[in-house]
């Protein structure tokens, strides 16, 4: 029987550890569910994390008042035990707050000491436009953070095994952090995987060529995309039956997301913009759109970060 090929060895390994940027909100809350489910049935551990504000001298709080500094330190630790007691048994989780004249740098600078994986974190619905609004940390973490960060939409409450990653990518390079993700981790949790080929196109006699030959689509875009041995890898897995493959068509990023089913405990994986700097996060206007129309959690992937090497082990 011929050995499969496997992701792990050639891309960056993991540490088993998640950060979750913990507010007691909904949106707090919905993370805490994410990173549940994330973690459930895994050797992982959760740092659940909440910032205090560092005083300055811009800030509304005289400098010196350290009673106000006591209230909040103890309101916020309050709100860790509860978030602490919300966690399974059989998860390993810590609790703790960091210090930040800016929220989202504190979150990302505890990620990095604490070497997570990835970055956990709710976000909200608006209750006019009825779609998910980003608040400013989360805006600022998803146009420059260095870990992978997972966003759990609003009401998210599902903490049973992950079950299918899916990686969705468009016709441009630099696809490979998304499907090295995708496989990596899928295999790691003896999971599913689907690989998505995007097509945002206006021409309907197009729309309606590409809708027809979805697996061939893919693959072509795989080759073509993705560097030889994960395309190779990807193509095997594919041929295999292994990996799924679907192509998701239409004249806007919400009609091609229509032609697409999710399962719950799906997770979706894309990547950052060409404008990202080597090693960050920067949402573009696709993946903003994709953010408001994907029904399932979303992890963003720094560029160029599945081929770091940084990570002591561990299972994703």
């Amino acid at each position: 029987m011929r050995r499969k090929k496997s992701v792990r060895g050639h891309y960056r390994p993991t540490t088993g550890r998640f950060l979750v940027a913990y507010q007691a909100t909904r949106a707090g809350k919905a993370g805490l569910k994410l990173a549940i489910s994330l973690a459930a049935g895994r050797d992982i551990g959760l740092e659940i994390v909440s910032v205090e504000p560092r005083d300055d001298s811009y800030s509304g709080v005289w400098v010196g008042d350290s009673g106000y500094d006591v209230v909040i330190t103890n309101q916020l630790q309050k709100w860790l035990r509860q978030a602490l007691d919300e966690v399974p048994l059989d998860i390993p989780a810590r609790a703790r707050i960091v210090t930040g004249e800016n929220e989202a740098d504190a979150i990302s600078r505890a990620a990095e000491q604490l070497s997570c994986d990835a970055i956990i974190i709710g976000s909200r619905a608006h209750r006019v436009l009825n779609r998910v609004t980003m608040g400013a940390t989360v805006d600022a973490l998803l146009h420059s953070a260095t870990r992978p960060v997972a966003i759990a939409p609003p009401g998210y409450h599902y903490t049973g095994e992950v079950t299918r990653i899916t990686a969705m990518f468009g016709p441009r390079h630099g696809c490979n952090d998304v499907v090295a993700l995708c496989m990596d981790r899928a295999q790691r949790r003896g999971i599913p995987a689907r690989l998505v080929s995007l097509m945002v196109k206006e021409d309907k006699r197009l729309l309606k060529r590409l809708r027809k030959s979805p697996p061939k689509n893919t693959v072509a875009a795989l080759s073509a995309y993705t560097e030889e041995f994960l395309a190779e890898l990807a193509t095997e897995a594919i041929e295999e039956g292994d990996v799924a493959v679907a192509t998701a068509a239409g004249a806007s990023v919400a009609e091609a997301v229509k032609e697409l089913t999710f399962v719950p405990g799906e997770m979706v994986i894309i990547g950052s913009s060409r404008l990202a700097v080597h090693g960050r996060i920067f949402l573009g206007t696709t993946g903003a759109q994709l953010l408001h129309c994907i029904p399932v959690p979303l992890m963003i992937v720094p560029a160029g970060y599945m081929t770091g090497k940084e990570a002591t082990g561990g299972e994703g």
